[in-house]
């Protein structure tokens, strides 16, 4: 890295001794340096008359400044015998100067061309190309997360800034006014009167972006340059009348780079813009259309940032991830994923095992079964509902990640699985039942069905237990046992009390040859059972 002089900055005006009586002038001079420099280095002015011979030389102690520090100086040198009486194209010279360790870096090379006010001996910098010159930045050092933007234009003559305004203009439309006009430099002449100044604007409102915009950070009023890509056009107004205007262009959300970019002492992005003067007003006139800009010297240690540098401290947009679902959508598919999820964690294991028929909890099973069919069939209908607007969502089912449509997949199979062991289980009953149906006729058949064999205890005389479909077919007594609970109430000194007493209820039928009722009775009793005897007809 080297220092730099930022041409931008170079500000030139004509002092003098005696500003009451002037014999002569003398140069005053702004300069601001960036670093890296050197130690233990001066900053080294040297003045050279118009026919080359020197004229003065002027160092001042410089800091040793780090890769991107800045530093500003105002020159001067004061004195008897410093002053002369003479106009013409003074050339100066700007060097960093270290003769122990032999460093002279020359930072500018350029020339002020100095004009004689009338036949006095009042003397002043022709300041032509500056008359022509705007300046557009970024002021990221006020706020580097939505930097505003900075307008400067060098007005010729007396200006009041009271009286200045500024506008900006988008696509020929007025949208903003500059929240605060400034005077960032007298230029003077060598009695001390301005013969122009330096106008500084800033447009508090509008900003070049927002890093911050997607926390909802910033005033409601402000304009984005990043969101509104356009042509743009500054003007500034003397007393209401219009007297300079410069343009720019942002595209993809940036100013478009056309001329140089330097930092100023702030560090603030600045680009170089051509200011076209409206008007007339008394010392605003460009009397030099030749003059070159930056005094002569853009070249010596300059500096040009790319618009990626303009841009530094500009984060990427953060683009906010929009919802999958609206609201009642969202409710609608986290319903369904809930039912997928409960209906796989609690059925699934169970309907991939299976049950052992001849397990005595077979029939609990069986009306599980019967349940799943009922809750994926709820789980469908609601499915449905969403018309496939779900199937690629996400879900998470235990350790996995899967899509909506895997998950259905997998709770239909579950219904699948139950239909097909309740079919298992209906054709083995009806096996089983069957040798029992083909000896059974008339009431003894009506009753089976509602009692079938498999689920219900037969009993005949003396409360033997029938065993065999031949044993039921012959038997002319069935009976059944129950049983009876009853609640009983009484007094124990003097609190009422309830209890309930267990008792037992035998329900029996009596039937013809051909296996009609002829009888039926029922007995009842206390006791956890019946009795033998309760077993027998009438």
């Amino acid at each position: 890295m080297e220092a730099h002089l930022i041409k931008h900055a170079l500000r030139v005006a004509a002092g003098g001794l005696d500003h009451y009586d002037p014999q002569g002038w003398d140069p005053k001079l702004r300069v601001t340096v960036m670093g890296p420099t050197p130690p233990d280095t001066e900053l080294v002015w040297t003045m050279y008359k118009p026919d080359g011979s020197p004229w003065f030389e002027h160092g001042v102690g410089m800091p040793e400044l780090e890769d991107e520090e800045m530093h500003d100086a105002l020159l001067q040198k004061w004195g008897d015998g410093i002053d002369v009486d003479q106009d013409g194209a003074f050339r100066f010279t700007v060097r960093l100067v270290n003769e122990l360790d032999d460093v002279d870096i020359v930072l500018h090379d350029g020339t002020m061309n100095v004009v004689r006010v009338g036949d006095s001996k009042v003397f002043a910098v022709d300041n032509s190309s500056l008359l022509t010159t705007g300046l557009v930045g970024l002021d990221v050092y006020d706020e580097h997360d939505a930097p505003k933007i900075r307008a400067t234009v060098f007005l010729g003559g007396v200006s009041d800034t009271n009286e200045v305004e500024a506008h900006m203009f988008y696509n020929g439309k007025r949208f903003a006014k500059a929240s605060d006009v400034s005077n960032g430099f007298d230029f003077s002449q060598s009695t001390g009167d301005t013969v122009a100044s330096e106008c500084i604007a800033e447009f508090g409102n509008v900003r070049a972006w927002n890093n911050l915009r997607h926390q909802n950070w910033g005033d409601d009023d402000w304009y984005y340059l990043d969101q509104n890509d356009g042509l743009y056009e500054i003007k500034f107004t003397r007393g209401g009348k219009i007297n300079r205007t410069m343009a720019f262009e942002v595209a993809d959300g940036r100013i478009v780079k056309d001329d140089i970019i330097e930092p100023d002492v702030a560090g603030r992005p600045t680009m170089w813009r051509v200011a076209e003067i409206v008007g007339e007003y008394d010392g605003d006139s460009v009397s030099d259309p030749s003059a070159c800009r930056g005094y002569g010297d853009m070249e010596t240690s300059s500096i040009d940032y790319s618009g990626d540098g303009m841009y530094w401290f500009r984060n990427a947009d953060v683009v906010e991830e929009q919802p999958e679902f609206d609201e009642e959508t969202m409710a609608a598919v986290e319903s369904v994923c809930g039912q997928a999820t409960n209906l796989l964690y609690t059925w699934e294991e169970s309907m991939l095992e299976g049950h052992d028929r001849n397990d005595s909890m077979y029939s609990n099973f069986v009306l599980q079964c019967e349940i799943v069919v009922i809750d994926v069939g709820s789980f469908e209908s609601s499915y449905s509902a969403l018309g496939g607007v779900a199937d690629e969502h996400l879900v998470d089912f235990g350790s996995e990640t899967m899509i909506l449509a895997d998950i259905v997949e997998r709770v239909l199979a579950l219904r699948t699985s139950a239909n097909s062991y309740m079919g298992a289980a209906t054709d083995a009953e009806v096996a089983e039942l069957a040798p029992y149906r083909a000896v059974l006729t008339n009431d003894k058949l009506t009753i089976f069905e509602d009692h079938p064999a498999n689920a219900f205890r037969y009993y005949t005389e003396n409360k033997h237990v029938i065993e065999s479909p031949d044993e039921l077919a012959s038997a002319s007594l069935w009976f059944f046992e129950g049983s009876s609970d009853t609640q009983a109430a009484g007094s124990v000194d003097g609190h009422s009390v309830t209890a309930t007493v267990t008792g037992w209820r035998v329900l029996g039928y009596a039937f013809d040859a051909n296996g009609v009722i002829i009888d039926e009775f029922e007995t009842q009793g206390g006791g956890s059972s019946a009795p033998k005897s309760a077993f027998v007809g009438r």
